[in-house]
């Protein structure tokens, strides 16, 4: 962590990187962990490319561009065991959504 600290405080000063980008690779850093679908962090860096790249080349239109690739992408794509990368929404499951947001009591067993 000190190194990582350290290392953006010299990409700054040198002058590779403004701070707002370091603050934005710290942000999506620390989002991929809180992924629960491996498959679904290495797609979403992946459109992440793509959504630069398109920036880069188109501006604003790019941008916009991008994200609705990567939207339809995620939403109209499968993953290897062959189900959707939003599942509880697309199929609509409600017992699984409740399972995904709310969680349950741990069984309690009297000793």
């Amino acid at each position: 962590m000190i190194a990582g600290i350290v290392l953006g405080e010299y990409a700054v000063k040198s002058g590779w990187f403004n701070s707002e980008t370091m603050l934005y690779m710290a942000f999506v850093t620390i989002a991929n962990y809180s992924q629960t679908s491996f498959e679904l962090g290495y797609a979403m860096k992946f459109m992440r490319i793509i959504i630069l790249i398109l920036t880069a080349i188109l501006n604003i239109w790019g941008f916009v561009i991008g994200i609705i690739l990567s939207a339809c992408a995620i939403i109209f794509n499968r993953t290897i065991a062959g189900k959707s990368y939003i599942y509880p929404l697309i199929p609509f499951s409600l017992s699984e959504l409740k399972k995904r947001f709310l969680r349950g009591r741990l069984p309690h067993t009297e000793k």
